[in-house]
């Protein structure tokens, strides 16, 4: 078993010839991921088959949490809440295999052609629900899927306002599920190839994705926008152990975010700085627009430098070529 592979579902469903949990499939309900013969889910007993290695061990409520590259940061403390409720995988790899009917696939299309577009909706889990708008699901740095959140896109790429939702007691039809959500991106973590890689936290799950081709020296994850995570929250961010983390805050909202950064630091032990380069670079009407690093990464004409070509690809790729 190959463990750098990235996450994505096979639809040959009949490959494998038994289900790990034990039964035939001759029907081809065991859906293995790419490159996996017995890892997948299984639609005949509904479990969840996740590729080894996993990075952390398994949450205990008590006692001490050690990570992997340090020794004393995170110590957890008895905590009195309702057990947990997670997502069927089966929902969300039908979501994500239909990526290409939702609202944002064209616009990443045109702006990175169509096999980049594939390939980061496959990355960061990005689906489409039945009506064609887009679903970014949470995913947790051990498979737990926590959360699937729905928003709304126009033609230009730009998230329609007042059309976003989080959908996860409506999949489980459970009004008093107990959910609790985690970085979008946050299963990347798991992958062997960013295990040294810098974090860069953005806010806007669209932003984490475009901002990942431009600099993918950064494993790029997203909180939710204002309603998302908590960053100063430790349960939220022990999964960011073992690495250094630079922040990208909207406009508008520094100040507050470079007071978490200092929370977050203490918290972790590790490295952890804000990026004041939207600062920099905006002028007054930028800053009252509150914009945030993807809309300069895609001005066509920007005196930063952080632009596509005339030709809509990023300059960074000029460079690598």
């Amino acid at each position: 078993m190959n463990s750098n592979k990235k996450i994505s579902f096979d639809k040959n469903r009949k490959k494998a010839k038994t289900c790990p949990c034990g039964r035939n499939n001759r029907d081809g309900k065991f859906s293995p991921f790419k490159g996996y013969e017995d890892k997948g889910y299984c639609h005949s007993c509904g479990k969840s088959f996740m590729p080894e290695p996993k990075l952390i061990p398994p949450l205990t409520g008590t006692g001490l949490m050690r990570s992997m590259n340090s020794t004393n940061w995170y110590e957890s403390q008895p905590q009195e809440r309702g057990i947990l409720s997670y997502l069927p995988f089966d929902i969300m790899e039908k979501s994500v295999m239909a990526h290409e009917r939702c609202d944002l696939f064209p616009f990443l299309e045109r702006l990175f052609t169509k096999p980049m577009a594939k390939r980061l909706c496959e990355d960061y889990f990005i689906g489409s629900n039945r009506h064609g708008n887009t679903v970014f699901w949470q995913v947790s740095k051990v498979g737990e899927i926590r959360q699937a959140k729905v928003m709304c896109y126009g033609l230009d790429g730009h998230r329609i306002e007042g059309k976003e939702w989080c959908a996860g007691k409506k999949i489980l039809n459970n009004q008093f599920a107990i959910l609790q959500k985690c970085f979008f991106g946050e299963y990347l973590l798991s992958l062997p190839e960013n295990k040294s890689k810098p974090i860069a936290i953005c806010e806007g799950e669209k932003t984490a994705v475009i901002a990942s081709v431009y600099y993918p020296e950064f494993l790029w994850l997203a909180t939710g926008g204002k309603s998302g995570i908590n960053l100063t929250e430790r349960e939220t961010i022990k999964c960011l152990s073992g690495h250094d983390v630079i922040l990208f805050p909207d406009l508008k909202v520094y100040d507050t975010w470079d007071e978490k950064a200092k929370l977050m630091a203490l918290i972790t032990g590790r490295k952890v700085v804000v990026s004041d380069i939207l600062e920099m670079l905006a002028d007054e009407p930028d800053k009252k627009e509150g914009l945030d690093i993807a809309d300069y990464l895609l001005r066509v004409q920007d005196s930063s430098g952080l632009a596509l070509t005339d030709h809509n690809y990023p300059v960074i790729w000029d460079c690598c070529l």
